[in-house]
């Protein structure tokens, strides 16, 4: 599978933030993109489809981004998926609380578009070492990102 043809979850009860996730997203080259409102809502996509990386702010009604991240690291169906958590919130309780919680990238707001790379990135590049079990001395961390940016790396 190419990087490109990876797909993500974009979780936010604000229409307006799933908008502009998903706007950077498809400026990076990705464009299977589904979308959910709340963590309940979520679960529902992540069992009923094939999502690869889960991108969720944390303040929601019904069920929040701490306890949808929960309920995924609990269930072994969906324990392995990147989760990476949006948050207004910059206290280290919160961040260590996500930390605990098995996060695996936490972006605080607001952020750009270069900042969700970054983090999509090591995202995909610990997905692919995981994966693919890439040996450190085979390819640099740049060979490796220069392939993602041109989606020629095949994982």
């Amino acid at each position: 599978m190419l990087v490109r043809d990876l797909r993500f979850l974009i979780v936010d009860d604000m229409k307006y933030m799933r908008t502009t996730i998903k706007s950077m997203l498809r400026s990076l080259g990705f464009e299977k993109i589904e979308q959910a409102s709340d963590g309940m809502e979520a679960l529902r996509i992540l069992r009923s489809h094939r999502i690869d990386i889960i991108i969720s702010d944390w303040q929601m009604e019904r069920m929040d981004g701490l306890e949808l991240l929960e309920h995924i690291r609990n269930d072994r169906a969906l324990a392995s998926k990147p989760f990476m958590m949006i948050t207004g919130e910059s206290e280290l309780r919160f961040v260590e609380k996500a930390i605990d919680s098995g996060v695996t990238e936490f972006v605080i707001k607001p952020f750009d578009p270069t900042t969700l790379s970054k983090k999509i990135k090591r995202i995909i590049l610990n997905k692919l070492k995981h994966k693919q079990r890439i040996p450190s001395n085979e390819k640099t961390t740049e060979e490796i990102l220069e392939e993602v940016r041109l989606g020629t790396f095949a994982g």
